[in-house]
């Protein structure tokens, strides 16, 4: 079996014996066991690492705890969560348009998103923003929450 080693030394390539890290591989190789525990101890600490998110078998797990002599944890991804845009993604939306719109009841994208001509009207003489830079917040809305 093979373990997936990342090179997180530097930006350039990393030649040991006949595996190559560099950005062509995104500085990732497969080795056996016995590379990967050699790896991970290198006397310059961190420049080698397992990858994230891999499965290691029993046995692999098993040989490359022997081989160093501490238990492994092969780390984790951390999980990115996608917001829902916001009035704030709405490109010329400032902290304050966004209360001026809040207090003329637009609290949100879909608010927004949903204005006719006649409540574009309205926000224009309630937030004193003109009804073309309204109107163009609207576009940027429905866009957003498509």
């Amino acid at each position: 079996m093979s373990i997936q080693i990342k090179f997180t030394g530097h930006s350039g390539i990393r030649k040991l014996g006949n595996y190559v890290w560099n950005s062509e591989n995104n500085y990732v190789q497969e080795v056996d066991v016995e590379t990967a525990a050699n790896l991970i101890t290198y006397p310059n600490p961190g420049q080698f690492a397992l990858v994230a998110n891999q499965k290691l078998s029993k046995v692999d797990s098993a040989r490359l705890e022997q081989l160093i002599g501490a238990k492994v944890e092969v780390p984790s991804e951390p999980e990115v969560i996608e917001l829902p845009p916001t009035l704030s993604d709405v490109d010329g939306l400032s902290e304050a348009r966004v209360r001026d719109l809040s207090e003329a009841n637009v609290p949100d994208l879909a608010a927004l998103a949903g204005l006719n001509e006649a409540a574009v009207k309205a926000v224009a003489r309630k937030t004193g923003a003109t009804r073309k830079e309204i109107q163009g917040w609207v576009e940027q809305a429905k866009t957003l929450l498509k």
